[in-house]
């Protein structure tokens, strides 16, 4: 069991460490350890927000012939494509968040719309 903070951790920590590590070849398992010092909003929303542009900026530049190809994951020895990977990393993603959404409902809160924000903090789930 993981509090918000560590959840929330736990979903920008894998995004970052297997983006970089996919796109980049770097795999540095040191970015998935929890820091030792709580974690305050403002740090969690940091590490929420400033690796996606690292993302989607090696995104727009990825040769799609790479999507078939077989990566080496460190420690995980599945023989799944890029293509897969990426699509784990998406699941992986919102398998989290739909927990962080249940356990905020659980204690009274409501969670947030996880999802990309449209203009006018639109949500199309009517919240």
């Amino acid at each position: 069991m993981r509090g918000f903070a560590e959840q929330f951790f736990h979903i920008a920590s894998v995004e970052d460490y297997y983006a970089r590590g996919f796109l980049a070849d770097d795999w540095n398992p040191e970015g998935l350890k929890l820091p030792s010092s709580p974690l305050s909003r403002e740090d969690l929303r940091r590490e929420l927000t400033e690796p996606r542009p690292f993302l989607m900026q090696h995104l727009d530049e990825l040769d799609p012939a790479r999507l078939d190809s077989i990566p080496q994951v460190p420690n995980v020895p599945i023989p799944w494509s890029l293509r897969m990977w990426l699509w784990y990393m998406v699941e992986h993603e919102v398998h989290h968040k739909s927990q962080l959404a249940l356990y905020m409902r659980q204690v009274g809160i409501k969670p947030p719309f996880f999802a990309f924000v449209f203009p006018g903090a639109f949500r199309p789930d009517g919240g």
